[in-house]
């Protein structure tokens, strides 16, 4: 089913876009990549002198790959991710924050992100609290009201956020 999406941007700024995005954070050494007719992905490589599986380099970077053609293919409109964290490493979900903030601006894309990870909404909070992402993120947390049981959404601050992880209480 990736290679339905891939086909609709490859060849086009869009597939340009998603290669920078795949060396921004995981794959640097990525030259290009392709989607043969059985729907399995090669990657060329720097200084490898064959193509790849992309599928060989681990779920990461196929969860990359996923996430940067969503991200592209929403251009100018919405993107919701799933459990953010799934297939990737605690020690890049920084990296994957920064760049999701850099191109949801580039593309002018509102993204809407879930998680159980106390690492994802560390990384998010470290990235947010930069100068150039200020007011571009906010944290959610729903919960069930214990007076109606209706689902409500309680908004917490940086700081509030901040201070949740590091009391380790949990703000999921």
């Amino acid at each position: 089913p990736l290679g339905f999406f891939w086909y609709k941007i490859a060849l086009t700024p869009r597939e340009d876009t998603v290669i920078q995005f795949l060396q921004d954070t995981l794959l640097p050494n990525l030259v290009r990549l392709d989607v043969q007719q059985n729907n399995r992905i090669m990657v060329r490589l720097k200084d490898e002198e064959r193509p790849v599986p992309l599928k060989s380099l681990g779920d990461g970077a196929q969860r990359m790959l996923s996430l940067a053609i969503a991200l592209v293919m929403a251009k100018d409109n919405v993107l919701l991710i799933d459990e953010i964290e799934t297939g990737l490493h605690y020690s890049v979900l920084e990296k994957i924050w920064e760049i999701l903030f850099t191109y949801s601006k580039e593309l002018n894309v509102q993204v809407f992100a879930t998680t159980h990870s106390q690492d994802a909404l560390r990384a998010f909070t470290y990235v947010l609290e930069k100068p150039e992402n200020n007011g571009e993120g906010v944290f959610f947390r729903l919960q069930q009201n214990r007076k109606d049981g209706q689902i409500e959404a309680i908004r917490y601050e940086p700081e509030s956020l901040e201070l949740s992880l590091e009391s380790n209480l949990d703000p999921r």
